[in-house]
């Protein structure tokens, strides 16, 4: 239910309360049954059970249907486990949602916040520009600190500024990760407000790069499995 982008806000409203998911406009089986007479002129469309298939619609006036149609069909009719066999999407019952468009009043784009925990315990934290051309990662320690690690996409040199909601965010990351070995939750601020916009257990499906070895052994150091039973 945590990695489902649909049963995940309910686990967020018990665990630290209301508000703190983007509104949903929609939920649909198929996109033949999407009313789009009933949606904003702005808006987006996502798939609950995999990662990527999602439309982001700032003008439902140009929205290519036949484009979206093709991409988010496709989408329902893929198992996101078989990609790269990460167990917890394989009995996901596969929807299409609308979510509220989201637009910060300062910016043109959305800053993406993904806080990397071990057991309940936060320790790095990245930013990404959503939805870029360019993108960079840039990884803080939970003191702030601008750290030399490197990941798949290059570090900045300059780094982003950090959002006054940092601490916030470290808090409620801890909360939802707690028992668990390795969770990453990712969150958007728009205008000041804390989102979270998704969960998972298996950062870049567990196939991300490290490119400094030291980093690659710490972070692999911070997992402890003993008390994991063998099915």
């Amino acid at each position: 239910k945590m990695v489902d982008k649909l049963a995940m806000r309910e686990i967020i409203k018990e665990k630290i309360g209301e508000g703190y998911t983007v509104p949903v406009l929609g939920i649909w089986n198929s996109f033949e049954e999407i009313d789009f007479n009933t949606l904003p002129d702005r808006f987006v469309l996502k798939c609950n059970h995999d990662s990527g298939s999602y439309i982001i619609c700032p003008n439902k006036e140009l929205l290519d249907l036949d484009k979206s149609k093709k991409k988010i069909s496709i989408a329902l009719k893929h198992n996101y486990y078989y990609q790269n066999r990460e167990w917890i999407y394989k009995d996901i019952m596969p929807q299409v949602f609308a979510e509220q468009f989201l637009k910060d009043n300062e910016t043109d784009f959305l800053w993406d916040y993904k806080f990397f925990c071990f057991h309940g315990k936060p320790r790095i934290m990245y930013v990404e520009q959503e939805a870029s051309d360019n993108k960079t990662a840039a990884f803080f320690d939970m003191d702030k600190n601008f750290l030399d690690l490197e990941m798949d996409d290059p570090r900045p040199s300059v780094p982003p500024e950090l959002p006054d909601c940092f601490d916030r965010m470290k808090d409620i990351s801890a909360v939802l990760s707690e028992g668990i070995p390795f969770l990453r939750v990712d969150f958007f601020v728009i205008n000041g407000k804390i989102y979270v916009g998704e969960m998972t257990f298996f950062h870049d499906g567990g196939f991300g790069k490290i490119r400094q070895k030291e980093w690659n052994l710490r972070m692999g150091s911070w997992i402890d499995l003993s008390g994991i039973q063998k099915q």
